[in-house]
């Protein structure tokens, strides 16, 4: 017998995508926005027959895609390393809430956005402590349902529905960049890499840490992220051993290969290229299929003069720095990135087609200037940026 439910339709561009073809957040969102859109359906057309009915649904698909999201967090918690306890066996809104304020989330961000959910989850937990009554008429005991509450306004609900929504998009975003970041080992047990990062901005140069004023925003810092002395040292030296955020306060570093001299050679190869390749495909438009030849003949030279010039490790180091930048990847992955990539230059049996491959894209130089920049040389990447100019 065919299931009805999966029958086929001509009308595809309605067909949903379930199981394999879905994701966790799909049921988090699926579940939230339908409250807020049964509720919004219900208000906007003026529904008041259907107020005593649907107000069902809107709660308890609005409790359920709550359920799912602190499910959700703790987990991905816990895959970051960060203990909030094993979700309860049941519905208990409140004491997954309260296993994951216990846990002491490193970030800021993340910390002062679930301290501003507590107050409606608290809500609607106090309403249906169990996750029965929105669903039942009568409890697991027998008892009518909300029976000590006999009158809630939709109005109410709808605005408490979107202003919680609006908090929990911005926590799962930062909460999904949290744990992308968790990778790159620039955190302390205090402190997130967001954490570190705004530490940083506060900081004047490394070269002036020893003047008086440094102390006082020492204090200010401590003071503001909840810091101990140990905390604030332990989170000085992740800044100072991380490329990006070392720059920010003076401490430049080197790409692992490249030198300035190179990367400057390097962004002038490439202009006079792109130069050479403009006016050749001036010249093609126009049938001068001589003149053509001469400006692509000189287009090659310039990549055959920049091999010649660079070391093939400088080679691989521009590869790397390239697609750094391009791929918004994190700087403390390039040392990784560039081992990965070096010895395909190595190996290769036509470097010409390798480095044409990347010094032939238009972004190159700017991918490379802001690739030299995070990897903690903006000097570097202020002279790439006059020649890009």
């Amino acid at each position: 017998m065919k299931n009805p439910f999966l029958a086929t339709n001509h009308e595809y561009h309605w067909n949903s995508c379930i199981g394999p073809q879905s994701s966790e957040l799909n049921y988090i969102d699926g579940y939230i926005e339908s409250s807020i859109e049964l509720a919004n359906y219900v208000l906007e057309n003026k529904k008041y027959g259907k107020v005593d009915t649907l107000i069902f649904p809107i709660l308890f698909n609005a409790r359920h895609g709550i359920e799912l999201t602190l499910k959700f967090y703790q987990k991905t918690f816990s895959q970051c390393g960060i203990d909030t306890e094993s979700a309860p066996q049941n519905h208990r809104l409140d004491i997954i809430l309260s296993r994951i304020l216990n846990a002491k989330i490193p970030d800021r961000e993340l910390s002062k956005n679930i301290s501003k959910l507590a107050p409606y989850i608290t809500g609607i937990s106090e309403i249906d402590t169990s996750g029965q009554d929105f669903r039942y008429f009568e409890n697991k005991n027998g008892h009518q349902s909300l029976s000590n509450h006999p009158i809630i306004n939709l109005v109410v609900v709808r605005q408490c529905l979107e202003e919680m929504k609006n908090i929990l998009d911005e926590t799962t975003t930062r909460l999904i960049t949290f744990s992308q970041e968790r990778s790159t080992k620039t955190h302390t047990t205090k402190c997130s890499r967001a954490d570190l990062y705004h530490i940083t901005q506060e900081l004047p140069m490394h070269a002036e840490w020893h003047l008086s004023k440094f102390k006082k925003i020492k204090e200010n810092i401590k003071r503001e992220f909840n810091l101990s002395n140990n905390q604030f040292d332990n989170a000085i030296k992740k800044i100072k051993n991380q490329r990006q955020l070392g720059s920010i306060i003076g401490i430049e570093r080197n790409p692992i290969a490249l030198t300035g001299t190179s990367a400057i050679k390097a962004a002038h190869l490439w202009k006079e290229y792109h130069a050479f390749e403009r006016k050749a495909f001036d010249e093609r438009h126009i049938n001068k299929e001589e003149n053509l030849m001469i400006s692509k003949k000189a287009s090659v030279e310039k990549i055959r003069e920049l091999i010649k010039e660079l070391k093939i490790e400088e080679l691989a180091d521009l590869e790397t720095i390239f697609y750094l930048s391009r791929n918004r990847e994190f700087v403390e992955h390039y040392e990784e990135m560039y081992e990965k990539t070096l010895p395909s230059y190595q190996r290769s049996p036509d470097i010409f087609i390798k480095v044409h491959h990347v010094f032939a894209k238009v972004n190159f130089l700017t991918e490379i200037k802001r690739g030299i920049s995070i990897l903690g040389n903006p000097s570097l990447a202020d002279s790439l940026g006059k020649v890009e100019n």
